[in-house]
């Protein structure tokens, strides 16, 4: 149901929020994704569940609208909070 639930977020979020991670330079090897690791420098407190939660399609990156859909769900915390 979760992965029903960040698909319709990622498909509402289109590009209503800029891409805070590029922008920040968080993706490092600049491969357009972001990683673990990446996601792990930006907010430590990030777990291995919230982070496969959010990497909805399960390829181990988050790509614009996955970082986009948390970010909107409140999963990740927004630039001004």
């Amino acid at each position: 149901m979760k992965r029903i639930a960040m698909t319709v977020l990622m498909t509402l979020a289109g590009a209503s929020l800029p891409v805070l991670a590029v922008a920040m330079g968080a993706d490092a090897d600049g491969n357009g994704v972001l990683s673990m690791e990446e996601v792990k420098a930006m907010y430590p407190e990030i777990t291995e569940s919230v982070f496969a939660e959010i990497d909805a399609d399960a390829d181990g990156a988050l790509s614009e609208a996955e970082y986009e859909a948390a970010v909107k769900a409140g999963l990740l915390p927004s630039s001004d909070g």
